[in-house]
């Protein structure tokens, strides 16, 4: 965004050295949560304490090197914002819904319980498929849009 101005354009640097400072305070705060995140998620034991030290700085190195060269590789945000909405907008409107109701769900019969909600998530799934493949081929010019 503030690439469209000038870089004589004082209040567009203005807004370029805030948007950095911003990114470089809080980046370390999401990171922080990602990393406890990853470890609950795939490696922490009940009752296995704390992460070590070793093992944060071993997800550290695991996680930023990929982040960087994904951000690095995407020059724009508006990249970023249309595969989320097609991707995430599908697994909150469709797939977790249907997955939640066939999980919670005490409805008796196989049309209610299973099949009925077991569309609606095949449904999400090919909607984000086919949201993630136009978004895909829009930005590599094969689509006008």
């Amino acid at each position: 965004m503030f690439n469209s101005y000038p870089a004589s354009d004082t209040a567009a640097t203005v807004g370029r050295a805030a948007l950095s400072i911003h990114l470089a305070m809080t980046f370390p705060l999401i990171f922080n949560a990602l990393r406890l995140s990853v470890h609950v998620l795939f490696f922490a034991r009940p009752g296995s304490g704390e992460m070590s030290t070793a093992r944060a700085t071993a997800y550290t190195l695991a996680i930023v090197p990929p982040l960087v060269a994904l951000g690095t590789a995407i020059p724009e945000i508006s990249t970023v914002f249309a595969f989320n909405g097609s991707l995430f907008g599908s697994l909150i409107v469709y797939i977790y819904p249907a997955l939640m109701y066939m999980r919670l769900s005490a409805q008796p019969g196989l049309l209610w319980g299973r099949i009925l909600p077991s569309a609606v998530a095949a449904f999400g799934v090919f909607l984000m498929l086919t949201g993630a493949t136009v978004t895909a081929l829009q930005k590599a010019g094969a689509l006008s849009h």
